[in-house]
């Protein structure tokens, strides 16, 4: 439907529609579609779904680019949260993409402040869009209410995942660069090989090691650790099978050793992994992300 809030209101309508092929519509009076939401009290509902509407379409992130329907499924889906001042939020909420409506969150990394939050800015781009363990500890430092979207909404959107991956690389890589936290595993130069796609994987495990790390410093729930470790073991074996198939078409004259190395890093992260099982966790694993990158 398109044109029902002009008619509703009588204001200009905020967009220019073009059809895209061919197209057949039913043209409804506007005194009939009136009566038609007075007399089923519908009115309360369109005047909630156009304000959350408004909102988003103000934000950078829905500004432009997101065809007309798809921003009406979006609307449709959103959960508005609560958060009170002080409360932690959950990684259970980060697998949402979370657009704060009103109140700001810091958001930290080994216990020092990388950014505040406020009002049309987000948060859970990681797990909802990326399926990446949070990052980052969520504080709220007032009360806030946030528009909380699944991401299975957003993930196929051109504009907006890209948007999500520039602000979230930007941060990842700028944690992974710069923290001094001794506990962290911070990149260095030392780890470049000088072939693109192997240093952003190595990046990328550092990036999912601190998250680790992060939940471990903090004490998360259980939950949220383990499906870090998996990630960690996803991403590890992927990354291995990669660099291998390169050594192999290169001619890698250590390959067999190497693939050693890899299996025994491999193992490594299994036994880490059962070791969370157990809650039976070691400090020495605190260390054991940098080795992820040799």
């Amino acid at each position: 439907m398109v044109g029902e809030l002009s008619g509703l209101y009588g204001r200009p309508a905020n967009y220019t529609y073009s059809t895209a092929c061919f197209a057949r519509a039913l043209q409804i009076p506007v005194k009939l579609y009136r009566d038609l939401v007075e007399r089923n009290n519908l009115m309360p509902i369109i005047e909630h779904t156009w304000k959350k509407r408004a909102f988003l379409e103000t934000t950078s992130m829905f500004a432009e680019g997101v065809p007309y329907q798809v921003i009406g499924q979006i609307v449709d889906s959103i959960q508005i949260r609560h958060y009170g001042a002080g409360e932690v939020i959950s990684c259970k909420d980060l697998t949402l993409l979370n657009v704060i409506k009103s109140g700001k969150v810091s958001r930290l990394f080994g216990g020092k402040l990388v950014d505040t939050l406020e009002g049309k800015d987000y948060f859970g781009e990681e797990e909802a869009i990326f399926d990446t363990p949070c990052l980052f500890r969520l504080e709220a430092t007032e009360p806030v209410e946030t528009f909380q979207i699944p991401g299975t909404l957003l993930k196929d959107i051109p504009i907006v995942r890209w948007k999500l991956y520039e602000a979230y690389l930007k941060r990842a890589t700028q944690v992974v660069h710069t923290n001094d936290n001794s506990d962290s595993i911070r990149w260095n130069n030392g780890f470049d090989i000088k072939v693109m796609e192997m240093d952003t994987h190595h990046k990328k495990l550092v990036e999912i090691a601190n998250s680790i790390i992060e939940n471990m410093r903090y004490g998360t729930d259980q939950g949220s650790l383990e499906k870090a470790v998996d990630s960690l073991i996803e991403y590890t074996e992927y990354h291995f099978s990669t660099e291998e198939n390169l050594m192999k078409s290169y001619g890698y004259p250590a390959f067999q050793e190497h693939q050693k190395k890899h299996k025994a890093l491999v193992r490594q992260v299994m036994d880490f992994q059962d070791e969370i099982q157990k809650n039976l966790i070691h400090p020495k694993w605190i260390f054991m992300g940098s080795s992820l990158t040799g």
